[in-house]
C-alpha cells in the first residue's frame, strides 16, 4: 500500500491559533478556531476522511467549530460551495475528494487549505510539485495501488485476458488512475476496455455493455460511478463477471475483492498535517 504523500507549505503561514493582520484580515480571533468543510459527495469512504480528521482533534481534545458543506456529487454546487467557504473567512478549509479541492483552490488564496483524498495533487493543479507546492495548499493522496489491484485479479483469475472500467472523464482523479491501469494491463499483456459517463444515471446501462465484453470489471475510485456502485453490482451480477472494487468497502457491498487505502486512517493524517499549520 502507497505510503500517504504529503506535501509542505511554502507560504510562510501563522500558527492556526494566532490571530493575524487587521480586522476583516486573515483568520478571526476566537476561543475556538472555525474549520469549513467542503466535501464533494457523501460517501462512506470520503465520510471516513472527514470523521478520521475530526477524531485526530478530538483525541486531543481539541475545541473546533466545523462548518460542513456537501456539494452531492454535482460540479457546479461545489463551485458554489467555494464561494461560500471564502466569505466566511474560516481559519482553516478542508476540502475533501478532488473536485472540491479544484474548486476551492481556485476561490481561496489567503486561507490554509488542506485537502484529503486526492488522487494526483499535481496533475489536479493543487501544488506546483510535491516537493514544492508554492501555494497555500496541503494534503494528503489516496493514489490507489493499481499494480497491486492488477496482481490480486490476476491472482484470483489466472485467465484473465480482458477488463473493463468506467469513469468520468470530467474527474482529473479517476482519468490518472485510468492512465495507470492501462500502462499496468499493457505490461502484462491484458486488453483494458473503458466507457466513459458523465452522470451516474448513465453507469447501469455503460456497465451491462461493458460486462458483456470483458473477463473482469474493475472499480477505478471515481465519484461518480462511487455514487452508483450498486449499478455495477446488478450488471456483473447479471452478466456473470467478477467485480473487482477499487475501496475496502466494495467487498461488503458485492465487489470479489479490494486492495484499498485506509481513508479513516488518512483522515487521521489529515488531521496531524492540519495540526502542524
Amino acid at each position: 500500500m502507497r505510503t500517504v504523500l504529503e506535501c509542505l507549505l511554502v507560504v510562510a503561514l501563522s500558527l492556526w491559533f494566532a490571530s493575524c493582520g487587521g480586522e476583516g484580515d486573515g483568520p478571526r480571533q476566537t476561543a475556538q478556531p472555525l474549520v469549513a468543510i467542503a466535501q464533494f459527495v457523501e460517501h462512506p469512504v470520503l465520510d471516513q476522511v472527514r470523521n478520521g480528521f475530526k477524531d485526530h482533534f478530538a483525541k486531543k481534545a481539541r475545541s473546533i467549530s466545523y462548518r460542513e458543506f456537501n456539494a452531492q456529487g454535482d460540479f457546479a454546487t461545489a463551485s458554489m460551495i467555494a464561494q461560500q467557504v471564502d466569505a466566511l473567512r474560516p481559519d482553516l478549509v478542508l476540502a475533501i475528494a478532488t473536485p472540491s479541492a479544484q474548486a476551492c483552490r481556485r476561490e481561496i488564496k489567503d486561507r490554509p487549505l488542506v485537502f484529503g483524498a486526492i488522487t494526483d495533487p499535481v496533475a489536479a493543479g493543487l501544488v506546483r510539485s510535491l516537493e514544492q507546492p508554492g501555494v497555500n495548499a496541503t494534503g494528503t493522496s489516496d493514489f490507489t495501488p493499481i499494480v497491486e489491484q492488477l496482481d490480486l485479479i490476476l491472482e484470483i483469475q489466472p485467465g484473465c485476458k480482458t477488463i473493463g472500467t468506467i469513469h468520468n472523464s470530467s474527474e482529473i482523479n479517476s482519468t490518472v488512475l485510468v492512465r495507470a491501469l492501462e500502462e499496468a494491463c499493457k505490461r502484462r499483456g491484458i486488453v483494458l476496455k473503458v466507457t466513459a459517463v458523465t452522470n451516474s444515471s448513465e453507469v447501469l446501462q455503460a456497465a451491462m455493455n461493458l460486462a458483456a465484453q470483458v473477463d473482469a470489471l474493475y472499480e477505478v475510485p471515481d465519484n461518480t460511478v462511487a455514487t452508483a456502485f450498486a449499478s455495477l453490482v446488478k450488471a456483473c451480477r447479471d452478466r456473470k463477471v467478477p467485480l473487482y472494487g477499487g475501496e475496502a468497502e466494495a467487498v461488503e457491498q458485492g465487489a470479489v475483492a479490494s486492495l484499498a487505502i485506509d481513508y479513516y486512517q488518512l483522515g487521521l493524517q489529515t488531521g496531524a498535517i492540519a495540526e502542524r499549520i
